[in-house]
Formats: C-alpha cells, structure tokens, sequence
C-alpha cells in the first residue's frame, strides 16, 4: 500500500510540475515575444523616420537645383529685353521730332 501511495504522489508532484514548467514556458515565451516586437517596432520607427528625413533632404535639393534654374531663365529673360529709349513706342512724338533730312544728296 505504501509503495502505491508513493508512487501517486509521485506522479501528482510531476504532474504538477509538468504544469509550472508549461506555465513558465508559455509566460518566457510571451515575454520574449513582446521584447520582439517592441525592438522590432522601435528598428521600424527609426528606419522609417531616417528614409523620411533623406528624403526630405532629396525634396529640398532637387527644389533649390529647379529655382536656381528658373532664376537662371528670368535674369536670361530680362537680360535680353533691350533697354527703352525715351519716347519709344509713342507715335504723336514723331510730330514733335520729324526725321532728320539729308539735306546735302
């Protein structure tokens, strides 16, 4: 009877711990789980934030490199208008300043 006794209890006390070991098993898992994923999400934020810091680097380049140019084409612009002479483009000046006349041919 003693050894019957004996070995019950023996195999409650395993089963038991056959159970805290799951436990402990599954609760390690968990923790190693969200450890994951927190170093997983903090690599994925800071990965995220520096591809958008290039390229808001590359933005701002390529929009001075295109002001540039369009400063570029206006001074072209303006610079190829011919000055004005005084009067030009007025047509009752000319009754005020007829054409010189080569009086000598």
């Amino acid at each position: 009877v003693l050894i019957i006794q004996r070995r019950y209890q023996a195999r409650c006390c395993g089963k038991k711990s056959r159970i805290l070991y799951d436990k402990m098993k599954k609760a390690a898992i968990l923790i190693q789980a969200f450890t994951r994923r927190f170093l997983c999400q903090k690599r994925y934020t800071r990965t995220r934030k520096s591809v958008i810091f290039v390229q808001s680097c590359v933005r701002k380049y390529l929009a001075q490199i295109s002001f540039k140019e369009l400063q570029k084409k206006k001074s072209v612009a303006t610079s190829q208008l011919k000055p004005s002479l005084p009067f030009e483009g007025f047509t009752h000046s000319l009754l005020y300043f007829p054409p010189v006349v080569d009086l000598e041919k």
